[in-house]
């Protein structure tokens, strides 16, 4: 008797194992795009008086985190992975950090360079001749 008690937990543990468990797999996870970063390590230095720090490349609702002065220095996240244009000039898409805020900024505004000394510099000249 207990050895038939035995052989049927044991065979009731066993097809428990086999149980079908209706986990779908037809369903599809839909992700957002990923920007590839092509250029890090880079900084910037903004060329124009009023340059708009953007949250999405060219918002058409032009929604917009901050306002950027000539010969503000960004660090440059991301380079747009395509040439966009803008006002009849065509560029890339950055998305920079400004003091802790992020957004994008249209190519024609800044000028880049590749270690933040170098942008530093160019800035306190773009401050000087002002």
């Amino acid at each position: 008797m207990k050895n038939l008690k035995i052989s049927i937990f044991f065979l009731f543990l066993l097809l428990s194992c086999f149980k079908n468990k209706n986990i779908s797999t037809s369903e599809e996870i839909i992700l957002p795009p990923t920007l590839i970063p092509t250029e890090l390590n880079q900084w910037g230095v903004i060329k124009y008086d009023y340059t708009r720090l953007r949250e999405e490349p060219f918002d058409s609702n032009d929604v917009r985190y901050d306002i950027l002065r000539i010969s503000s220095v960004v660090e440059i996240i991301i380079k747009g992975q395509e040439i966009k244009t803008l006002n009849n000039i065509p560029d890339y898409w950055y998305y920079v950090d400004y003091e802790k805020k992020r957004g994008w900024v249209f190519g024609q505004s800044i000028e880049i360079y590749n270690t933040y000394e170098e942008s530093a510099k160019r800035s306190g000249e773009i401050s000087q001749n002002r």
